[in-house]
């Protein structure tokens, strides 16, 4: 079943905990991103908090740098003891190398 709602990304209800087993995002991120006050860390807090583990972001951006998305979703491999109590995401598809807007998809641990 495919459910499809809508929020604000940066204050998502708390009945969404853990409730997605995929977000699909196209260019919320970089809305949210050049909207600026740190919105985008708050959207991405609530769209970790939403997310099952083991489930997927699929993002399409080409806004959003890409030092800040390393910051936001962290990858396990690069991370050290004391980073590894947040939320960790595999890096399935990193779409920093395409053009314009790059496809990326990240596994929440």
């Amino acid at each position: 079943m495919v459910q499809v709602l809508q929020g604000d990304v940066t204050n998502l209800p708390s009945e969404w905990t853990e409730s997605f087993d995929v977000i699909l995002e196209k260019g919320l991120l970089d809305a949210v991103y050049l909207s600026g006050d740190g919105n985008v860390e708050a959207a991405v807090e609530n769209l970790t908090r939403a997310l099952r583990p083991g489930g997927l972001v699929i993002s399409v951006s080409g806004v959003v740098p890409h030092e800040l998305r390393q910051s936001l979703f962290p990858n396990v491999v690069e991370q050290d003891e004391e980073q590894k109590e947040n939320p960790s995401w595999e890096w399935l598809l990193d779409g920093s190398n395409d053009l314009k807007a790059g496809c990326f998809v990240l596994k929440k641990l």
